[in-house]
């Protein structure tokens, strides 16, 4: 079954995304298949090329928006992914870390969310929250950092199975 098409901007390409979990290019002139794009892992819900038509996105069921780089040969496509259930933390402020630090985190999706602060080694030093709900969107949490040492450690996020770590500075 599809659910989206797409004319390339020059019209001489169609773009179709399936059920299959494909996207086909179809050669408008001939109504051939040039080539099938494989990468998603769920139902291909939407395809778009890019205005000079170089680029086509493709939205999927699998929570992922691909990107792929259309040459003059369609035979030689480029893929890369942006996943669209993440969870992240953007920044840490100010960093390196005074008294008070806010830690900015975003989740895409509702999500039960661990944060804590490991040394460098990996370990927990402090506990911040564990599987905590938080709703879809920006979240920020105030750190006191008096007890910590002077050094390297790690802010740690977990949502949905994700992890993602971003470093934090300690100076005294």
């Amino acid at each position: 079954m599809i659910f989206s098409v797409s004319f390339s901007p020059d019209g001489t390409m169609l773009a179709s995304g399936s059920g299959d979990k494909t996207i086909n290019l179809w050669d408008v002139a001939t109504g051939n298949i040039i080539k099938t794009l494989k990468g998603h892992t769920d139902w291909v819900n939407s395809v778009i090329f890019s205005p000079e038509g170089s680029t086509l996105a493709s939205g999927s069921s699998d929570g992922t928006i691909r990107l792929w780089r259309i040459t003059t040969s369609p035979n030689s496509v480029e893929s890369s992914s942006i996943n669209c259930n993440k969870a992240e933390i953007i920044n840490i402020i100010p960093n390196p870390a005074q008294e008070h630090t806010k830690i900015v985190y975003f989740v895409s999706k509702p999500a039960y969310v661990s944060l804590s602060i490991l040394d460098i080694f990996g370990r927990e030093v402090i506990p911040i929250m564990h599987n905590t709900y938080k709703e879809s969107g920006f979240h920020s949490f105030e750190l006191n950092t008096t007890n910590l040492s002077a050094g390297i450690y790690f802010c740690q996020l977990i949502a949905e199975g994700q992890r993602h770590k971003k470093t934090m500075i300690i100076t005294k």
